[in-house]
């Protein structure tokens, strides 16, 4: 009985000494000084974080007014709460790369760039995003359309370094001028889809399964559009 009580009380100091640690790191002193007020920017990147802050406990509405970009990268940030996100009416921008996020679903009015290359994604659904221009998925964990969901608004869409098999789903991005897909596991067949966009004037997709024949073809249509 003895044993247990120790265990329990150990158990419990422990679980309150990690809550005192994770609050002494997130407090409203800390959030405050990282934010620029010139640059409308608040700077959390490389502070050893393990989860998003709940930033309106810690924040008047004033700070949270006027932030417009969030750079959470460089953290140990596995899971999050993505509704924490939306606190924020006028956030432009955001940075979650290099982190340990396996999972993605974000719904936010005016996101317009979003970073999340360098984690462990298996899945990120971003389509409700409607004013989505530019987003980094590279160097991730995602294979097939299933696993990717974009609105048709972006323009720009990185997918270097992750496990691609096919691009059946890239005619729904009308918008999309700009392509990063090398390091992947696309073959020649995959690349037929591209014929479709219209708004296309860059394309990267260097060791993938292409042929060289093609390969150049891609340069000079990169050197075309210049």
């Amino acid at each position: 009985m003895k044993s247990k009580l120790l265990f329990l009380l150990l158990l419990i100091l422990s679980l309150a000494s990690c809550n005192s640690s994770e609050d002494s790191k997130i407090s409203t002193d800390f959030l405050q000084s990282n934010y620029s007020e010139e640059f409308h920017e608040l700077n959390l990147a490389g502070q050893e974080l393990t989860q998003v802050p709940n930033f309106e406990k810690y924040l008047t509405w004033s700070y949270i007014d006027n932030v417009w970009s969030i750079d959470l990268s460089q953290n140990d940030i596995e899971k999050v709460n993505w509704d924490l996100f939306n606190y924020f009416p006028n956030l432009k921008e955001l940075n979650l790369s290099y982190n340990k996020i396996k999972e993605v679903s974000l719904n936010h009015n005016f996101l317009q760039d979003v970073k999340l290359h360098k984690n462990m994604l298996t899945n990120a659904d971003l389509s409700w995003l409607k004013k989505l221009n530019a987003v980094n998925l590279g160097y991730n964990e995602l294979k097939t359309w299933n696993d990717i969901k974009l609105p048709n608004s972006v323009k720009t869409l990185e997918l270097q370094h992750n496990k691609l098999e096919d691009l059946s789903w890239i005619p729904k991005l009308n918008n999309l001028s700009k392509l990063k897909v090398e390091f992947n596991n696309l073959e020649n067949e995959d690349m037929i889809e591209l014929k479709d966009l219209k708004m296309l004037k860059f394309i990267s997709a260097k060791f993938n399964k292409l042929s060289k024949n093609l390969e150049d073809k891609f340069m000079k249509f990169n050197e075309k559009n210049k």
